[in-house]
């Protein structure tokens, strides 16, 4: 196991990986040809435009290896429903961007 750390990326509205930003690390390998095991995606679904999750979706299908994990951790609806602080939060998020909130779980794991 080698550890390595954080690589954050930005999409582009389209869902595609635009820029790839590193601390000097070299990730080339990893990114262009290698796969990887695991991707841990921390309180990114619910702050981010919904095209975003389609793109982390599609990276996580491209660079995966045969059965890797994307991890989530974030708050979701089940069945459209959540407990009342995550519907306060909901609302609150889509009251700063309309493009954000609290997803359905079903929608992502449709994805």
């Amino acid at each position: 196991c080698i550890h390595l750390p954080a690589l954050p990326l930005t999409l582009a509205k389209d869902g595609i990986v635009e820029e790839i930003q590193g601390s000097g690390i070299n990730y080339s390998s990893i990114l262009e040809d290698g796969k990887i095991s695991l991707i841990t995606c921390i309180n990114m679904v619910h702050i981010s435009e919904w095209q975003a999750t389609i793109g982390l979706f599609k990276v996580a299908a491209q660079k995966l290896m045969e059965n890797g994990i994307l991890y989530l951790y974030g708050p979701y609806k089940v069945d459209g429903s959540a407990v009342e602080s995550n519907l306060n939060f909901d609302a609150s998020l889509k009251a700063r961007n309309a493009d954000w909130g609290v997803r359905d779980l079903e929608s992502v794991v449709a994805l």
